[in-house]
């Protein structure tokens, strides 16, 4: 189950990989380097948990932060195929 959480000023998004390829991930991530700490962790044969920590406190709703990270994981995936 995918799903996107907050705890201590980041957000935390969970990838099961039988559905995204860790690449997209990745590709992700490095779009969102500007702006954020980005942390991967899991197994890749498994699912993959990425931590997104802003580099600015400014930012104010982390959950959509990381609705806005999923959601560039599906474009990413859908226009490598």
């Amino acid at each position: 189950m995918n799903e996107v959480s907050t705890s201590d000023g980041s957000c935390v998004v969970r990838f099961e990989t039988c559905l995204y390829e860790p690449r997209h991930i990745i590709i992700a991530a490095q779009a969102f380097t500007d702006d954020y700490w980005v942390y991967l962790d899991g197994n890749p044969n498994s699912a993959i948990q990425v931590v997104l920590k802003p580099k600015k406190v400014s930012v104010t709703d982390l959950k959509k932060i990381g609705y806005e990270f999923y959601n560039y994981v599906l474009l990413t995936s859908k226009n490598q195929r």
